[in-house]
């Protein structure tokens, strides 16, 4: 800490109206703007309800896109390449360059306290002030900002109590399953599928490859099967045409308990590969649920969208952010409540595309919305929770074992009640998906099943059929004062 404060104090760092460099082509470029705005106005439908469905909406949103890209570029080589609010924004120290955009390019299209886009845009920054009517429409967002922040919060903290009480006990087991198939990755593109919202090289830097990755075609790997990709190798991929890597994947580990460390890959915070012990878990509930509170601001000034997509949908969208994200982790089933065409969707696509595919499916609209707000989290800490929602079954047939229709039950739980049958029938479940709350009350662990949300049913089970559990766990070691299973990675 001591050496941060003097670092920070020798560099002379600072933020004032000097160092935020205003576009120089500002006036000729709104200029032309407008004119077009004009022309497409002259030209859109009269019997259209609203600009908002015509082109007019499109070519602001554009025009806002082509000045944040020629603003934050003049900022970047500003004093030699140190202009002071682009360090901190790169280093990742203080703000975005949503942020930014606002002081030195345009603030551009904002929302209007129905949730709709006003038609016409905030063509200036801050720091060239605004009219009296920008003024007066901007505090509704500052006010809608503080307000949410207050009513969200507890919503917020619901949701990542589920998501820990979900994956609180998955640790690393062990050094290597010795199988598990790979799932390819690419970068990941905004919701339309223009702007690179994750390069390539982020997304498979600390991973275990889960084949040779080649460069060139001499046949020369630069990564081979089973290696850690390194910060050098994953430059060198971002740097050449290769669009898909395949990586080793929790959700595919053949570890019986836990994951193994080369389907997680690198410890994060050391970048070498994790240890056994590791508490991936508590540490993937951690990485999304503290700056789960930060989805809820900055709701209506928002990066301009793709092109061709409704203003008033990416208004909505945005605003809706976390209730989405709550949506996703508890698959269409939300508590005290069900929406059941989503929970369809979320069925169909497991039945239809497969597990992997569904698992793909899911990172990327949870990485999307912490992306597009700024917020940087790594895609392991999504694949353990999302793990968690895939690895379950639901039996269909109970046969001779005494299990229950419709109960959620872990593969090696099928295996165990099946083996004991002997000569009996056997029972039979089909793969399903769960959300955070039905994944934590299906566990094993009947004690830690007790303490989340319908636990009940868990310790009913359990009486019933006169179980028994080891004391391994995260959740029950802490309810009876044992020491905890984990430790921190060497």
């Amino acid at each position: 800490m001591r050496f941060g404060f003097r670092q920070a104090t020798l560099s002379g760092l600072s933020i004032g109206v000097d160092v935020l460099r205003q576009y120089s082509r500002f006036d000729t470029h709104l200029a032309e703007a407008w004119r077009r705005a004009e022309e497409l106005e002259n030209q859109s439908d009269p019997g259209a309800d609203s600009p908002s469905d015509g082109a007019v909406v499109d070519h602001w949103l554009e025009v806002a896109r082509d000045f944040e890209r020629a603003a934050l570029a003049e900022l970047a080589q500003d004093r030699d390449g140190l202009n002071p609010v682009h360090l901190m924004v790169v280093s990742g120290a203080r703000g975005n360059f949503n942020q930014v955009k606002q002081l030195v390019a345009m603030r551009g299209l904002l929302a209007s306290p129905d949730g709709k886009i006003i038609e016409s845009p905030f063509a200036t920054t801050f720091v060239r002030g605004q009219s009296p009517l920008e003024f007066f429409a901007s505090t509704y967002g500052a006010r809608k900002g503080l307000a949410d922040t207050c009513l969200k919060t507890a919503n917020a903290g619901f949701l990542f109590k589920r998501v820990m009480s979900a994956v609180h006990d998955i640790l690393i087991t062990e050094q290597d399953c010795g199988g598990g198939d790979g799932i390819a990755k690419s970068a990941m593109r905004g919701w339309h599928g223009e702007d690179v919202v994750v390069p390539l090289g982020e997304r498979v830097r600390g991973r275990t490859a889960g084949e040779d990755i080649q460069l060139s075609g001499d046949g020369t790997a630069i990564v081979r099967r089973g290696e850690l990709i390194s910060s050098e190798a994953a430059q060198k991929i971002e740097a050449s045409e290769l669009e898909v890597v395949v990586v080793r994947f929790p959700l595919t580990c053949k570890a019986s308990v836990g994951v193994c460390a080369k389907c997680y890959g690198a410890d994060l915070s050391k970048w070498n590969l994790a240890r056994p012990g590791l508490p991936i878990g508590v540490i993937a509930a951690h990485s999304i649920g503290e700056p789960l509170t930060q989805l809820t601001l900055r709701i209506f000034t928002f990066r301009a969208p793709e092109r061709g997509s409704s203003g008033r949908d990416q208004g909505s969208r945005v605003v809706a952010n976390l209730p989405h994200l709550d949506e996703l982790f508890e698959a269409g089933r939300r508590p005290g409540r069900e929406d059941a065409d989503t929970r369809v969707s979320f069925e169909e696509r497991l039945s239809q595309d497969g597990a992997a595919a569904t698992a793909e499916y899911l990172l990327v609209e949870m990485l999307r919305i912490y992306r597009l707000q700024g917020v940087h989290i790594d895609d392991r800490h999504f694949e353990v929770i999302i793990r968690q929602m895939l690895d379950k079954l639901r039996v269909t047939a109970v046969g001779d074992t005494g299990l229950q229709v419709g109960e959620l039950v872990s593969a090696s739980q099928l295996e165990a009640a099946n083996a004991a049958l002997g000569e009996g029938e056997r029972a039979a479940a089909e793969s399903t998906i769960v959300g955070v709350t039905d994944a934590a009350s299906a566990t094993e662990d009947f004690v830690a099943a007790a303490t989340t949300h319908g636990g009940v049913p868990a310790l009913a089970r359990a009486a019933a059929r006169k179980q028994s559990v080891a004391l391994t766990g995260v959740r029950s070691c802490t309810t009876f004062g044992k020491v905890v299973p984990a430790r921190a990675s060497d």
